[in-house]
């Protein structure tokens, strides 16, 4: 970064059609030039004025002459005459910062690949000025043969609104030719619009006494003339700045080399103690506005100055050396403008990810929609540079270029690109990370861009000035908050690579509770059945051991296909968390295998299930007769609950742990594209989880009602109705749900006391919109297999 450069002087220059050669009288003419500049949040105006000017009809009409006794104006001065125009300079516009970098154009269009091929005429200025020695207006003009033709290639025209002011030696006959590459869409967007008028009534004598009667007299409007003033400003102050009159076609170009100030710009100034970042790694912070400058640059002291487009400063303008440019009576660097580029194209057609040094296209500011500002969009640089928004550069030099604008250690940083790393893995970092040791041992300070990228920053932006002054001479201030800019994120594909990890190990781990979850209540469902095959087979003689033996059979290729999966895992992935994840649940699964296979291998007391005793009471509530089969036995009831309540609480922890991950991932551009890359799987993933745990949920409690439909059947024959024994179904499921819902506000009660629930509100409305819906389909799916078959017909109903 070599600095600034701020041409003191920027003149628009008006040509007026010269009288018809048989005119007597003057002409009064009266030009209303309006100058507006937008800055993202609006257009507003940056400079208005109306100049009043009298033509007389004996101006010379020979090129060049002068015509001072013939012109007669407010603040316009008469320069010369062209093609039948007099070119009549106006006041100069607002000025305009241009930010200057340098790099070595080899080096850097190797870096760029096909996206730096705007840097060739560099490399060929700079081959030509090694064989010839320095060039300047004298030295060019011995040039012959080949060397002549390369230099009038580089130098040529480049555009109607465009004459090379070095060439033309604007910038003395003496200063050395600098070449630089113009940014073709450096400068913010500003329009110059003039307003022709002529007098109705002629004025009778061409002094500055007649310009009064031509104020006041009535005036007939010649047409309007609107002017892009970023398509023509020009680093180092050679612009054109022509404005053709109504219907005519300009005829000269003319380009004035003007003073210019060099400095450099301090950081953007943040509120240190505002700097926040939140739980998913979003950053904020606030702005420190540093002061007014009136559109020439000055303090803004006056209800006037703060009138015509006054800005709001957050950088501040440092006096260092800078470049040092030529004019007529001062040697220094001549900028030679050798060939231009669009910032976009350069990005696009870059084989890296982000260009070098953020020079050719710096991060925008974006303006939110809770803005206070009426238009929103990017908010533009302030024409000083010294904005919320960066400045793009202007030009690039190369690096003699550097030293020929004074400049004698142009470089700050270089750029390294490791060989033979292709893409982002383990040992591409470790790679990078032995190179950037060995460069650090050289005494040099390191900063591994390798898979970093842009990461949005929140802004809070105070006082930022969105309309003219008051009347008490105070400017028209509003909060622009927030603004997002980007900022770019050291190590950030690591930190996506562990946002992605927790993303895949928190839906593992999902579908790993939720599948031990269900098995154990698996078990426990079926302990009954084992336990009363237990004991026919304690009839036949058959040992214990064996029974449990017969048991766990049942499990054990289950269990040996979990372990190989686990054994596999190990091998390709290693130990790492996912593995543990997986051994741990094969450790749960196989003691619960083994657990219900012991428990089930007990020989159970024989006893009918209804007793003569207690039939009139049974049979009188099915309220009753619910509650007793819930609680015999008591414990198959708690764990059908506490399978639904961890699983219903752990997909609702995954439902809100999801949106946390993916915003957390998504702070990057790179993790916006992981998170884009990876959605479907882990959609697919989480729906997967859910949907399995609720299937399986269901199909246990059909198995439950399907097991106690002989029981439902004796009840039938005497005296319930299948309403009946629908409704005791459906109570024994209700208190299977509100033991459910009760564990399952425990479960999140103990997540937020523990910090892992994100957001306690999406959890809540995960888990009641899960429980819902496991509960209306289990009910659905537990009544219709009551229904699937008729009862068998046995005795008589009994009467009570």
């Amino acid at each position: 970064f070599l600095g600034r450069v701020t041409p003191k002087n920027l003149f628009p220059t008006l040509g007026i059609p010269l009288p018809a050669a048989d005119a007597t009288a003057p002409t009064g003419y009266r030009v209303q030039v309006t100058v507006r500049g937008n800055d993202g949040t609006s257009s507003r105006v940056l400079q208005d004025y109306s100049e009043s000017m009298i033509l007389g009809p004996n101006a010379p009409r020979t090129n060049g002459a002068t015509f001072l006794n013939a012109f007669a104006a407010q603040s316009a001065i008469a320069q010369f005459v062209v093609n039948d125009q007099a070119f009549v300079v106006l006041k100069s516009i607002p000025i305009v910062s241009s930010t200057v970098v340098a790099v070595d154009p080899v080096a850097e269009q190797k870096l760029l690949g096909v996206g730096g091929d705007f840097l060739t005429p560099l490399r060929t200025y700079d081959r030509l000025a090694q064989l010839t020695g320095p060039l300047n207006c004298h030295s060019v003009s011995a040039l012959s043969g080949a060397q002549a033709k390369t230099f009038a290639a580089l130098s040529a025209n480049l555009g109607i609104w465009a004459v090379n002011s070095a060439a033309h030696c604007i910038y003395g006959t003496t200063s050395t030719f600098a070449p630089y590459v113009r940014n073709a869409s450096a400068f913010p967007p500003m329009t110059l619009t003039a307003t022709f008028s002529s007098t109705v009534s002629a004025p009778t004598e061409v002094n500055r006494a007649a310009l009064s009667t031509v104020e006041k007299a009535a005036v007939t409007r010649i047409g309007v003339v609107t002017v892009d003033l970023s398509s023509r400003l020009r680093p180092f102050s050679g612009s054109d700045l022509a404005i053709t009159w109504p219907g005519q076609t300009a005829s000269a170009n003319p380009v004035y080399a003007n003073p210019n100030s060099a400095t450099t710009v301090g950081p953007l100034q943040v509120d240190s103690p505002s700097v926040k970042t939140s739980a998913n790694g979003q950053v904020s912070a606030r702005l420190l506005p540093r002061g007014i400058l009136q559109p020439d640059g000055s303090p803004g002291l006056s209800s006037e100055d703060l009138a015509l487009g006054a800005t709001q400063t957050y950088r501040d303008s440092l006096l260092q050396a800078g470049p040092t440019i030529g004019s007529a009576d001062l040697p220094g660097a001549a900028p030679l403008e050798v060939g231009s580029y669009l910032p976009a194209k350069v990005r696009s057609g870059a084989e890296t990810n982000d260009t070098p040094l953020g020079a050719y296209d710096p991060a925008a500011v974006r303006i939110n929609a809770g803005s206070s500002a009426t238009g929103l969009g990017d908010l533009e640089p302030t024409l000083s540079g010294l904005g919320v928004a960066a400045q793009s550069a202007s030009a690039i030099t190369s690096i003699a270029g550097a030293r020929t604008m004074g400049v004698t250690d142009p470089v700050d940083a270089v750029r390294v690109r490791v060989v033979g790393v292709d893409g982002y893995s383990d040992a591409s970092v470790r790679k990078i990370t032995a190179v950037a040791q060995k460069i650090t041992a050289l005494g040099f300070t390191v900063h591994v861009v390798s898979g970093s990228s842009a990461q949005a920053v929140l802004l809070d932006v105070p006082a930022f000035i969105s309309g003219p002054a008051s009347a008490e001479g105070h400017p028209t201030q509003s909060d622009l908050r927030p603004v997002t800019r980007s900022y770019t994120k050291l190590g950030a594909a690591t930190a996506v690579q562990a946002d992605l990890g927790s993303l895949t190990s928190a839906l593992f781990l999902a579908s790993a509770i939720a599948a031990l979850a269900l098995l154990i209540l698996a078990h426990a469902m079926a302990l009954g059945d084992r336990r009363e095959a237990s004991g026919t087979m304690s009839v036949l003689g058959i040992s214990r051991r064996q029974r449990f033996r017969w048991s766990l059979n049942e499990d054990t290729v289950p269990i040996a296909v979990i372990a190989g999966c686990l054994l596999t895992a190990i091998g390709v992935a290693g130990f790492g968390s996912t593995t543990r994840i997986m051994l741990g649940a094969t450790i749960v699964a196989a003691f619960s295998a083994c657990a219900f296979a012991w428990a089930g291998s007990r020989t159970p007391d024989i006893r009918p299930r209804l007793r003569r005793s207690t039939r009139s009471r049974m049979l009188s509530s099915r309220a009753g007769y619910a509650l007793r089969q819930s609680r015999s036995p008591l414990w198959l009831t708690l764990s059908r609950a506490a399978a639904i309540a961890v699983v219903t609480v752990t997909a609702s922890l995954v439902v809100t742990l999801i949106p946390d991950l993916v915003a957390q991932t998504s702070n990057t551009r790179l993790g916006a594209f992981a998170v884009q890359a990876s959605a479907p799987i882990n959609i697919a993933a989480a729906g997967l989880v859910l949907t399995s745990a609720v299937a399986m949920l269901i199909s246990l409690e059909r198995s439950e009602a399907a097991r106690r439909l002989g029981e439902y059947r004796t009840l039938i024959n005497n005296g319930w109705t299948p309403a009946d024994v629908r409704r005791t179904s459906t109570t024994q499921l209700v208190i299977v749900f509100v033991l459910a819902v009760i564990l399952s506000a425990a479960g999140v009660v103990i997540q937020v006391l523990a910090g892992l629930a994100p957001s306690l509100g999406l959890q809540l409305t995960a888990l009641s919109a899960l429980l819902t819906v496991t509960a209306v389909v289990s009910f659905l799916s537990a009544r219709r297999s009551l229904t699937e078959r008729k009862p068998i017909a046995g005795k008589a109903p009994v009467a009570h």
